[in-house]
């Protein structure tokens, strides 16, 4: 209970605080974006360390040298928790935007926070809303920004990893990125196992080594949504 409170009382503050960088990072984006880009992931960043420190969450990362820091990637994970990106955003390399559900932009401030970190939202239900938001996607990417998705689509309620959606691929085949598979582990018991309070627990992220499309045999680029989840199976 007492951890649950302290972690909404700590985002009411920090959702307080920052509300005069709403003005200010746009402005420095007009001379510097990549240093606006920079400041609002630190910040963002440093709140999500608050948030892992508050939850108690006894927190293994492995594998960090693994994912390139000179060039822009796409990062695919298994899905278990809310928790899954305050734990893996602190720990990427480069500036990096994430993939999440459309009912985000339903919240005023987490939208405005999206759109500065170069978050992309899509209407599952949506084919047209999905590729556009690939589309865009791609284009971050040639632009230098990473891109962190979730391809099973929803958070896991079991346990067992659903199926990955293939097109979450066309960003790395079509920009010829590499591919870092990412693996989550026990993010679910922070929350999720005992809605509405959060409790401590071990949580593991594991970074794999990079896949490159190019460099895979016909038969595994062909099904490459299927073959990048067999290693992070491997990788759980």
């Amino acid at each position: 209970m007492l951890r649950t409170v302290s972690i909404a009382f700590f985002l009411l503050i920090f959702f307080i605080i920052s509300l005069p960088f709403y003005a200010v990072i746009p402005l420095i984006a007009k001379f510097d974006p990549k240093r606006a880009d920079w400041m609002a992931q630190n910040m963002v960043c440093k709140a999500f360390d608050v948030i892992i420190s508050l939850s108690g969450m006894r927190l293994t990362v492995e594998g960090k040298d693994n994912v390139p820091s000179s060039e822009p990637v796409l990062y695919i994970a298994n899905h278990r928790s809310y928790f899954d990106i305050v734990t893996t955003y602190p720990h990427v390399a480069g500036l990096t935007g994430y993939v999440a559900k459309q009912e985000i932009d339903k919240v005023p401030l987490l939208k405005y926070w999206m759109r500065l970190l170069h978050g992309l939202t899509f209407d599952r239900e949506d084919p047209r809303s999905g590729m556009n938001m690939i589309l865009t996607a791609i284009d971050y990417v040639k632009k230098g920004y990473s891109i962190f998705i979730f391809p099973e689509g929803t958070r896991s309620k079991d346990g067992k990893m659903g199926e990955f959606k293939g097109g979450s691929f066309k960003v790395a085949t079509r920009t010829g990125c590499a591919i870092v598979p990412v693996a989550i582990s026990g993010s679910d018991d922070m929350f999720e196992r005992h809605v509405p309070f959060v409790r401590a627990s071990d949580v593991r992220i594991r970074f794999g080594t990079p896949i490159r499309p190019k460099e895979l045999s016909p038969e595994d680029r062909k099904h490459i949504a299927r073959f990048v989840q067999e290693k992070i199976e491997e990788m759980l």
